[in-house]
């Protein structure tokens, strides 16, 4: 599982809780910017920061880690290589 999957189930429990980025990362006590990059998959973070924000969201670790639905799934690319 990409880090952006995680990410984007974070990000969108917190939109639909209605929780500021301001108010996650105060209540957890950490940084705002660590807050926005793990919602934008650039880091995955600590395995307890993620399990710690999910259960401040209301996420359980299916929820965190489960497979991705179909909608979320990006596939690669086909590459032609030369023959």
């Amino acid at each position: 599982m990409k880090h952006g999957y995680i990410g984007t189930r974070l990000r969108n429990a917190r939109v639909k809780r209605k929780i500021s980025v301001q108010q996650l990362a105060r209540d957890m006590e950490i940084a705002i910017e660590t807050v926005l990059e793990i919602e934008a998959g650039a880091t995955l973070g600590h395995s307890s920061t993620i399990i710690e924000m999910g259960a401040a969201l209301g996420l359980s670790l299916a929820d965190l880690f489960g497979p991705a639905e179909e909608s979320n799934i990006i596939p690669f690319p086909k590459i032609e290589r030369d023959k």
